[in-house]
């Protein structure tokens, strides 16, 4: 009920500079080269979609 609340202090608040700051990741993630997901719509039907049921993203940033 507290931490629903936010009333318990955190063990650990990251510094953040700014919103692409990634200095709290270990540089061995942040060297990697990215993978875009598949696009294939047949991977993607081969996915159980039940996990993400009632759930949308649509990114605010665009690069």
């Amino acid at each position: 009920m507290l931490l629903d609340q936010r009333k318990i202090k955190p063990p650990f608040k990251p510094r953040i500079k700014t919103k692409r700051d990634v200095n709290n990741f270990d540089q061995d993630f942040t060297r990697e080269e990215p993978v875009l997901t598949p696009v294939d719509d047949s991977i993607i039907k081969q996915i159980n979609q039940d996990e993400f049921k009632g759930f949308s993203y649509f990114g605010d940033e665009t690069s």
